[in-house]
């Protein structure tokens, strides 16, 4: 049994739903507003902070070269060592300190021990009533050193060395500290973001799940529009289309019917029409010789089976007709068999075609609408003669087993090529010629069986027949369609 064409499985995409987006969207907004603001920060602010840092280093070099002056002048080794030393202590910054006179002789210094010889070429004094500063790096350390004239050069040159690691520490903070407030503001935001979107996503867990609940036919639900928004006016298009659906269904379902009723018409006139003759021969009879009591006995029984066939007849075309609530109980579908090969039964009678039955003793117990069911049973019979134009065998078998009942309907017509099969269960598809058939009656039977949580699968090669099969629950008990 060849399933029914599924559509080519598409790649895998990662599903995200709207409220994630919109939190993505704003983390990404406050990224890279944040980004941009620490950037100004970076460019602005964090290097006004090294300049103010760098101005206090300049101002306490400043001071230090004022008191040196006096010093030197008196030529006061000891009182220039002292103000270097106590210089350095004052502050962890502070690395070193010393003077040079104008032929770069070191007069004094704060190293411990001896004086490390590259400091003397590094960031050498080009002369000038100015300071100059400059970035080295010695002792595995990086330092600004600054260099201030003393008495314009002419006493000689004041060097102070002074640590960056305390400025790029501070730097550094500022900067994470930076980055921990714009993650906040993400988190917060994102936080924030979903949890709107959430409230006011919510109704649409409404609107989703009625669609789910949605069958056309069998069950439409109203949602309650509870927002007056664009949400709101979802909710109302959408009772509009699915109740434009539900009730188009049903008249479908009710136009198949009476497409697949005029069918039988033809027949059931012919079978009508036998009885009424025999009427008609009775009662001339009768009323040639309305003496002869024992003849009007006789034709009255004769008359009277001839009018209860007559309306069997005219009640089943009736009852397969008429549009009727949808209304399950629990039925025979041997009973349903019966009752749809009778009404086919007219088309039947005149073709060449043999019906062969394999029905089980046994009751097939279902949960069902027995109309609905009687229709299905009419259309593949229907169909199955259409397909059998030079006669053939159409044959009908029922067995349960694994908890189903199992229908199937084989004829060994004309089959239908590979190329339509996937397309028989459209509305509307049909491989029949103009006018011979409206393309409803397989789509309102696979309605049906998939209504009554049943499954229908076809198997079919052209020139060799096909067959229907069609499974449905057995009352009571539950199992999957295999």
């Amino acid at each position: 049994m060849q399933p029914a064409a599924e559509p080519s499985p598409s790649r895998w995409r990662p599903r995200l739903t709207l409220r994630v987006r919109f939190a993505l969207l704003t983390v990404l907004a406050v990224a890279f507003i944040g980004g941009i603001h620490r950037l100004y920060l970076d460019n602005r602010l964090l290097n006004e902070l090294e300049e103010e840092l760098e101005l206090r280093a300049l101002g306490f070099a400043r001071y230090l070269c004022a008191e040196s002056v006096d010093l030197v002048l008196d030529q006061d080794l000891v009182g220039l060592q002292k103000l270097l030393v106590d210089a350095r202590n004052s502050s962890p910054d502070v690395a070193y300190a010393f003077i040079m006179d104008p032929r770069d002789n070191i007069v004094v210094h704060t190293f411990e021990s001896d004086f490390p010889e590259q400091l003397r070429v590094l960031n050498r004094y080009r002369g000038g009533d100015g300071y100059q500063v400059q970035r080295i790096e010695i002792f595995g350390e990086r330092f600004r050193d600054f260099a201030l004239p003393l008495f314009r050069g002419e006493l000689g040159v004041l060097r102070l060395g002074v640590r960056d690691k305390r400025i790029l520490s501070r730097v550094t903070s500022i900067r994470r500290e930076l980055t921990l407030l714009v993650l906040g503001v993400m988190i917060l935001s994102a936080t924030i973001a979903y949890l709107w979107t959430y409230f006011s996503l919510r109704p649409m867990a409404a609107i989703t799940g009625a669609l789910e609940r949605f069958e056309p036919g069998r069950h439409c639900e109203t949602i309650l529009p509870r927002r007056d928004d664009e949400i709101g006016d979802l909710a109302v298009k959408i009772n509009s289309v699915t109740a434009r659906l539900h009730s188009s269904h049903q008249q479908m379902m009710q136009t198949e019917k009476m497409v697949a009723a005029g069918v039988l018409a033809s027949g059931i006139a012919h079978e009508i029409n036998n009885p009424i003759s025999g009427l008609q021969n009775c009662l001339r009879r009768i009323q040639a010789n309305p003496e002869d009591v024992r003849q009007t006995t006789e034709y009255t029984a004769v008359m009277l089976r001839a009018t209860e066939h007559v309306e069997a007849v005219v009640r089943s075309l009736l009852a397969f007709s008429r549009r009727t609530p949808r209304q399950q109980d629990v039925i025979d579908l041997r009973d349903v068999i019966a009752k749809g090969v009778v009404l086919a039964d007219f088309r039947l009678q005149k073709t060449r075609i043999e019906l062969r039955q394999t029905i089980p003793d046994e009751s097939a117990w279902v949960l069902a609408d027995e109309a609905q069911l009687v229709q299905v049973v009419v259309n593949l019979v229907l169909n199955a003669i259409d397909a059998m134009p030079g006669g053939g065998v159409l044959q009908i078998a029922l067995d349960c087993g694994d908890g189903f009942a199992t229908l199937r309907v084989r004829d060994d017509g004309m089959g239908i090529a590979p190329e339509h099969l996937s397309r028989v269960f459209e509305p509307f598809f049909t491989t029949k010629g103009v006018g011979k058939g409206t393309g409803l009656g397989l789509a309102v039977t696979h309605g049906i069986i998939l209504d009554h949580g049943g499954r229908i699968d076809i198997d079919s090669l052209p020139g060799a027949g096909t067959e229907v099969r069609i499974q449905l629950p057995l009352h009571g008990e539950k199992a999957v369609p295999t």
